[in-house]
């Protein structure tokens, strides 16, 4: 059980035995604490790493060569490829 500053005594799940009890310990769940508000103070415990790498839109574009339109009689022409959404990597 710990004692918060604000909300009196209050009941710990089970986990809080799989707390950090001594430097270097590897676990979820942050140092129990009595009397010091356990849980109350401003933690990192639930933010992770947001970065990503997202190609969302990319347009390639092509104009053919003059000497090829003539041959077909037309002035001017040009390819466009569109592509959105294309790739997304979250875990980089």
């Amino acid at each position: 059980m710990s004692v918060g500053f604000n909300n009196g005594a209050d009941n710990q799940t089970i986990d809080q035995l799989q707390s950090w009890k001594k430097p270097g310990d590897i676990t979820m769940v942050p140092e129990a604490r009595l009397f010091g508000g356990n849980g109350i103070s401003p933690s990192s415990r639930y933010l992770s790493d947001g970065s990503y790498l997202r190609l969302k839109n990319i347009v390639l574009g092509y104009n053919f060569p003059k000497a090829v339109l003539e041959k077909i009689k037309l002035h001017s022409f040009k390819n466009l490829c569109t592509g959105n959404k294309l790739s997304y990597l979250d875990q980089i």
